[in-house]
């Protein structure tokens, strides 16, 4: 995540060490995890920092959401304002097609029409994908599409935090903490990109998840079968 040199891989590395500290220091109260997460957070920008590429990223990052912030007209086609009205057309593509949508692998033609029709968003013609999942995914499919991948991410948030409780052992507990870290990475990803649409994102994605799945699921009839032991004993 940090070595790819994105705004939103630095953003999800970091969501992701927090989580990761709030479980491995449960032994302290909370306040005194969240203070060790915020130093550790100011001590890694700070080092951070130095490093020409972060700077220009974090000044990039200032200067096209001031605008925003202020509540100022956006005047320059930046890279945020191209997010936010391809996020834009993905809505109204949806709500125009909000069961079936415009059909999957139709975002290059839907964009063009929407831009024949919308000429002062022109630039957004060339476009492979609108991102940001969600609206990737109604844009496409409408509601069909989007209820499953909700359904999806519900349903694999919920199994990795069930195994999160102190009742399980220390192993089966840190297997379920990686896969949700893993979704949680997939989700802050998802805010500017694809990441559950491209085929290359979507089969590491797979491929992860299950491999921690089993060793979950290994981990936990080893911990139920040393309770059997014990208990015999």
């Amino acid at each position: 995540m940090i070595l790819s040199g994105t705004r939103t891989s630095w953003i999800a590395g970091f969501v992701v060490l927090v989580i990761a500290m709030f479980f491995y220091l449960d032994r302290f109260s909370f306040i005194k995890r969240v203070l060790i997460a915020a130093a550790l957070i100011v001590c890694t920008a700070i080092v951070a920092s130095s490093v020409p590429l972060v700077q220009k990223r974090i000044d990039d990052m200032i200067e096209i959401t001031a605008p925003y912030v202020k509540g100022e007209e956006q005047t320059q086609f930046n890279s945020l304002r191209y997010r936010v009205e391809a996020w834009r057309a993905g809505w109204n593509m949806g709500m125009e097609n909000i069961i079936f949508g415009v059909g999957p692998g139709n975002t290059k033609s839907a964009m063009k029409n929407y831009v024949r029709e919308n000429p002062q968003v022109k630039g957004l013609e060339n476009l492979s994908h609108i991102h940001n999942q969600f609206m990737q995914t109604f844009a496409m499919t409408g509601l069909v599409g989007l209820f499953p991948l909700l359904i999806m991410i519900g349903c694999h948030l919920w199994l990795f935090m069930k195994y999160l409780g102190k009742r399980y052992s220390l192993i089966v507990r840190c297997f379920a903490l990686s896969g949700l870290l893993l979704l949680v990475a997939y989700l802050v990803k998802s805010i500017p990109g694809v990441p559950f649409y491209g085929k290359n994102y979507l089969m590491m994605y797979g491929f992860s998840s299950a491999t921690i799945w089993g060793c979950l699921l290994g981990a936990l009839r080893l911990s139920e079968q040393d309770n059997c032991r014990v208990s015999q004993d």
